[in-house]
């Protein structure tokens, strides 16, 4: 890793922020004769996400229709074509791609694609440009019975920093492939909430040099990324470690993987920043998850 240079580790680092959804690619104009993309922000002019609407009902095992969408609205500020996605949580993922037109705020709809697995509140990533916002969808099960799949005793992450202890299940867990400067990598990317209030977002991205999925240490001033939000609000950031934060480093450790089972375990300690920028030490940190 030590011969891997910053131009490389940045574009990594970006697809693990953004969950994987875009790959580090050069923006095309009309000048060149291809197509423009178009640029703007999920946030309003206080730096806040603007609201997102769910709509239609989420049951477990029950295909999504078109009536399953997000409401989205998008401050639009360069013209041209746009993609605005989420991650796959819970079995389920919402996209759009089209055209802007015009400049300034527009509302578009984001159509839900797959088939909800667990009875619980799904947390999802939405991301446009460089902006990233979150909203939750709460699956019911199929009798219309609502839960949030969680409880005091699961530990299916944990970690803690200070006298604070921190631990809840996991939401989603998958994997996908990408290039970045020739070099192949394994992105993992595993994302879960609190058990105790359901409302804050643990999230630890990897990026594994080569083909497959091998144990050992990656750094988060390197190939990793390590962040704990308060609240669905991205803004909202309790802990974070990652390239952009280099006086900081939180080491992720994966100590298994089965290609059979697809559980991955590992553990995670080090140092982060907190919400102030004050550095803080994390500790006994912990995960198992089953990738997708």
């Amino acid at each position: 890793m030590k011969n891997m240079n910053r131009n490389i580790i940045y574009c990594l680092t970006t697809l693990l922020i953004t969950a994987g959804l875009f790959s580090c690619s050069k923006e095309y104009s009309a000048e060149t004769g291809a197509f423009t993309t178009a640029k703007g922000t999920l946030h309003d002019n206080t730096g806040s996400c603007y609201t997102s609407t769910v709509v239609g009902n989420y049951y477990t095992g029950i295909k999504l229709t078109d009536s399953n969408y997000l409401q989205v609205q998008v401050n639009v500020t360069t013209a041209g074509n746009y993609a605005v996605t989420t991650d796959t949580v819970n079995g389920f993922s919402f996209k759009d791609a089209g055209i802007f037109n015009a400049t300034g705020v527009q509302t578009i709809k984001l159509k839900a694609a797959g088939v909800p697995v667990l009875n619980q509140n799904s947390a999802f990533f939405i991301t446009f440009d460089s902006t990233i916002c979150n909203v939750t969808v709460l699956v019911k099960d199929s009798t219309g019975n609502a839960g949030n799949g969680a409880t005091a005793a699961d530990s299916a992450w944990q970690f803690t920093e200070g006298s604070k202890y921190f631990h809840g299940p996991i939401d989603t867990a998958f994997i996908f492939d990408t290039t970045v400067a020739s070099i192949p990598f394994k992105v993992v990317n595993i994302q879960g909430h609190t058990a105790a209030t359901g409302d804050s977002i643990f999230f630890v991205g990897i990026g594994i040099p080569g083909s497959a999925i091998t144990t050992g240490t990656y750094n988060s001033n390197t190939t990793s990324l390590f962040k704990f939000l308060g609240s669905f609000n991205t803004n909202d950031s309790l802990y974070t470690a990652y390239l952009l934060t280099p006086t900081v480093n939180t080491a992720v450790q994966v100590t298994a993987y089965s290609t059979t089972t697809r559980i991955i375990q590992g553990t995670f300690s080090g140092t982060a920043k907190n919400k102030s920028g004050a550095i803080v030490t994390i500790t006994g940190g912990k995960f198992v998850a089953k990738l997708k």
